[in-house]
């Protein structure tokens, strides 16, 4: 089936983190090692079903390549978020990707502007699936390290099969209600090991000489 490829898409927290260690410098604890490790099993259990067709080589390297492709798109995103703004960060990355695209678009023999019945699609594609969400997690990139906003990426399959349920009626599987487990016990994994980083204005504060009270509660 085509399960090897779409695991490996899913897979690019493990890029991101790779990235953000190398680029960003962010810290790779072992918490995060046994997150990565705990969703990556996870997913592979949800979408561990029987699907058409037959895993070819193109699709593998494919899958190889929007994983880290993606991962190192995100560690790169982080300091232009936190420079502009997720809604501003959204808008670049959407206008400079449509460029790109356009030539493709007349070489591949398509029509520039679509039919008219695909309007609602493409505005709810465009709205909601990549604008929403990708303005949120700008916005979970702004507040959170490369590495672990890179985790609510393990979120998709288990929200799929909640969805394909209370939509379609699809009863998900005992594996993917285990895989589902894992996933949260990733988050909850990396959540336990994770330690805000200190306050400057506190630092700050201490380096003249005078300690919060708050903080000296702290130092008892």
């Amino acid at each position: 089936g085509q399960r090897a490829p779409l695991s490996l898409r899913m897979s690019n927290p493990l890029a991101t983190n790779l990235f953000a260690w190398l680029i960003l410098r962010e810290r790779l604890s072992l918490g995060r090692w046994i997150s990565l490790f705990l969703g990556m099993v996870g997913v592979m259990l949800i979408v561990a079903r029987p699907m058409p067709g037959e895993d070819s080589w193109a699709g593998l390297m494919m899958g190889v390549f929007a994983a880290v492709s993606f991962g190192l798109y995100t560690a790169l995103s982080k300091p232009l978020v936190e420079r502009i703004g997720s809604l501003r960060t959204a808008a670049v990355s959407f206008g400079l990707a449509s460029l790109a695209y356009f030539p493709v678009l007349l070489w591949s023999g398509f029509s520039v502007w679509p039919p008219a019945n695909t309007w609602p699609r493409i505005l709810y594609l465009g709205f909601i699936v990549s604008g929403v969400a990708y303005v949120t997690f700008y916005k979970a990139l702004s507040v959170l390290s490369a590495g672990r906003a890179s985790l609510l990426f393990f979120f998709k399959p288990p929200v799929a099969v909640l969805l394909a349920w209370l939509l379609l009626g699809e009863l998900p599987t005992l594996a993917a209600l285990a895989g589902a487990i894992l996933v949260m016990l990733a988050i909850l994994t990396d959540r336990s090991s994770f330690s805000p980083p200190p306050d400057p204005r506190r630092i700050s504060t201490v380096q003249r000489g005078r300690v919060p009270a708050d903080l000296k509660t702290e130092l008892r």
